[in-house]
C-alpha cells in the first residue's frame, strides 16, 4: 500500500476497506438503496474523490499486514456504496484530527451535499453548537454560508415529534411544511398532521395553504388580547407574555416573514405577534375572564354575558346573548350597561350594551364608514384593472404574445380545470403521469404532469395547446350529468378541420343483435280419440289370432 504526504494529510490510493470505519458522530443516518447501487458502480470504474479519515489507534490485519483503523470524517455514502459492491479497497487520505474537528468535517462538508434530508443536517448543527465554545449560531452559519434564519428553520425541526420526524423522513411533506409544524406544541403537532393527511386527499396543500390554516387555527394573535402581556400573576405558572419564548416575536430568526397573508385583526401592518401555544392562551383568556367577572359583580347586579356569535334563537338559561339580541351603545347612554363577551370575535372584552334596539340611529356609524370606503377602493382598483388591461391589449398586436405570457395563460386554464378534464388531457396529449408518494401511498400528479409539458412546449406549438384546452372540458361524458350530446363547441370545431364525423358514429355504432332463425314447427299428430284406441286394440287382437 503506497501513500503520499501532503498538507492535507497522507494519501492512500488503495487503503483496504476493512480497516475503514463509520464515525458514530455521522448525523446522516437515511441512505438512498438505489443511489447506492448507482455510485457503486461508479467507483468500480473509479473514485475521483478519496474518502476521509483520522487514525483511531487501533489496527487491522489485513492479508498478514497490520493496517491503521481509520474513522471516517467524509465518505460514509462512498464506503457504504463500496462494500455493497464487494471492492477491496477506496482511495483515502488519513489525516489527524480532534473531535471537534472531526465533528465539523462530518457536519460542514457532508450536510453541504444536495441529497442531504433537512433532518439530518438538523442533528448535525445542533451537534456543532454541543460543542460549546468557538460554535456559536453566527460562528456556524458563516462556516456553512447559511443565514441565521437558515439556521434557526432547520434547528427547529428537531421540536418536531417523533410521529411528525417519521412521516417527514418518509417524504409525506416538504421541508417548508415541517418548519410549520415543528413551530407548534407537540399536542397540536399531532392535530396539524391529521388536518394535512385530509387536505392531501385532494392534493397536497402548498406551504403557503398549510401555514395559513396553521396561523389561523393553531395560533393566537397577543395584538387583540384582551389581558395585559406583561402581566405575569394572572397565570403564575405561565408567567408573562413579554418574556415567554413560545411567541413569533421572540423567535424573529425562526419567523423572518412580514406579512404572512393573513388578515390582520389590528390596526398593524405589519405580522402580528402570535403565541404558538394555544392552551397557555386559553389558560389566560380563562383566568381573565374569572378577574373580570369579579370586578363587574361589585356593585351587586347580576353580571351580563353576551357573545359575539350571531344567532336568532333565543339563549338559553345560562348562556351568554347572541349577537343581534343586543346593541352597543356609548356609555353615556343611561339605557346601557356593561357586559362581558364570553365567546366570540372580542372574547374577554367589556361593552355598553343595551337589549332594547335603539330607536334612533347611532351618531358614530364606524360600519357604515367603512363600507363606504371599501366600496370606493374596490371601484378604483376596477378601474386601475380595467386600464390595465387595456394597455396590455393595445400593446399586443394580434399573433405578437411572448411564450412566458402563453405559459401564463395554460397554467390559468390548468387551475380552473376538473380532475377528469385533466385526466382526459393527460390522455389526449399522450402524457404519462408523474408519480408521487402522497401519506405512505403512491398516485399520478396530474396537475404537475402537464405543467412540466407546458414548460417544454415552443411558440409555434401553443396555439393548438390553447384550443385542445378550450375543447377539453366537453371531451369526458358522464353518465350521470350532461345533456348526453356532443357539446356544440367540439362537434363545430371537427366540422372545420374536416373530421369525417359519419365514419366515427360508424365506427362507434353498437353492434345489431342477430336475429334467431326461426324453427319450423312438426305437425302435430291428430289426437287419439277414444273410439280409435278400441278399434287399434281389436286390429292387434285379430292380428294375434
Amino acid at each position: 500500500m503506497t501513500n503520499s504526504t501532503n498538507g492535507q494529510g497522507h494519501y492512500h490510493p488503495a487503503y483496504p476497506i476493512a480497516a475503514l470505519q463509520e464515525s458514530l458522530w455521522n448525523p446522516r443516518v437515511h441512505y438512498d438503496a438505489q443511489g447506492l447501487v448507482d455510485l457503486g458502480v461508479s467507483l468500480a470504474q473509479g473514485q475521483l474523490t478519496p474518502v476521509l479519515g483520522r487514525p483511531t489507534g487501533k489496527t487491522v490485519r489485513v492479508q498478514g499486514t497490520e493496517i491503521p483503523i481509520l474513522e471516517l470524517a467524509a465518505g460514509h455514502r462512498r464506503l457504504r456504496a463500496a462494500r455493497q459492491a464487494k471492492l477491496p479497497t477506496l482511495a483515502a487520505i488519513e489525516r489527524p484530527m480532534t473531535d471537534p474537528e472531526l465533528l465539523e468535517v462530518l457536519t460542514i462538508e457532508n450536510l453541504q451535499r444536495e441529497d442531504v434530508h433537512p433532518l439530518e443536517e438538523a442533528r448535525g448543527y445542533q451537534s456543532l453548537l454541543e460543542l460549546g465554545e468557538g460554535y456559536d449560531i453566527d460562528a456556524i452559519a458563516a462556516k456553512v454560508g447559511k443565514s441565521l434564519s437558515y439556521l434557526y428553520q432547520r434547528l427547529k425541526l428537531l421540536a418536531l415529534t417523533p410521529a411528525s420526524q417519521q412521516a417527514f423522513l418518509e417524504g409525506q411533506f416538504t421541508a417548508g411544511h415541517a418548519i410549520h409544524l415543528a413551530r407548534l406544541q407537540p399536542d397540536d403537532q399531532k392535530e396539524a398532521l391529521k388536518e394535512f393527511a385530509e387536505r392531501n386527499y385532494l392534493g397536497q396543500p402548498s406551504v403557503r395553504e398549510f401555514g395559513r390554516w396553521i396561523h389561523r387555527a393553531m395560533l393566537c394573535e397577543l395584538s387583540v388580547a384582551p389581558f395585559k402581556l406583561s402581566d405575569a400573576d394572572l397565570v403564575p405558572s405561565a408567567g408573562a407574555c413579554t418574556n415567554c419564548p413560545k411567541r413569533t416575536g421572540a423567535q424573529p430568526g425562526l419567523f423572518p416573514e412580514l406579512d404572512d397573508g393573513l388578515p390582520v385583526r389590528s390596526s398593524r401592518k405589519t405580522a402580528p405577534d402570535r403565541c404558538m401555544d394555544r392552551r397557555c392562551h386559553e389558560a389566560k383568556m380563562v383566568a381573565h375572564l374569572v378577574r373580570r367577572r369579579a370586578e363587574l359583580s361589585q356593585d351587586g347586579k347580576p353580571i351580563l354575558e353576551i357573545s359575539t356569535d350571531w344567532s336568532h334563537a333565543k339563549p338559553k338559561p345560562g348562556k351568554p346573548i347572541p349577537a343581534g339580541q343586543w346593541f352597543e351603545v356609548p356609555k353615556k347612554n343611561p339605557n346601557g350597561r356593561p357586559a362581558l363577551v364570553v365567546t366570540g370575535y372580542d372574547r374577554g372584552q367589556v361593552k355598553h350594551v343595551t337589549l332594547d334596539r335603539p330607536k334612533v340611529a347611532l351618531p358614530d356609524n364606524q360600519y357604515a364608514r367603512e363600507q363606504t370606503a371599501r366600496a370606493a377602493k374596490a371601484k378604483r382598483l376596477t378601474e386601475r384593472h380595467r386600464r390595465l388591461m387595456a394597455g396590455i391589449r393595445a400593446s399586443r398586436p394580434a399573433g405578437a404574445l411572448a411564450l412566458v405570457e402563453l405559459q401564463m395563460i395554460g397554467r390559468s386554464y390548468l387551475e380552473e380545470m376538473h380532475h377528469e378534464t385533466r385526466k382526459e388531457l393527460c390522455r389526449i396529449l399522450e402524457l404519462t403521469p408523474v408519480r408521487v408518494k402522497r401519506y405512505g401511498a403512491e398516485g399520478d400528479d396530474l396537475d404537475q404532469t402537464i405543467r412540466q409539458y407546458l414548460e417544454q412546449l415552443t411558440l409555434a406549438e401553443w396555439p393548438l395547446l390553447l384550443l385542445t384546452f378550450a375543447l377539453a372540458p366537453g371531451v369526458h361524458a358522464s353518465p350521470s350529468y350532461g345533456s348526453g350530446k356532443t357539446p356544440p363547441a367540439l362537434e363545430g370545431t371537427a366540422r372545420r378541420c374536416g373530421v369525417d364525423l359519419k365514419a366515427i358514429d360508424r365506427a362507434l355504432a353498437p353492434a345489431k343483435p342477430k336475429k334467431k332463425a326461426r324453427q319450423q314447427k312438426a305437425t302435430p299428430k291428430p289426437k287419439k280419440q277414444a273410439g280409435d284406441v278400441r278399434r287399434a286394440k281389436a286390429r292387434r287382437a285379430k292380428v294375434s289370432r
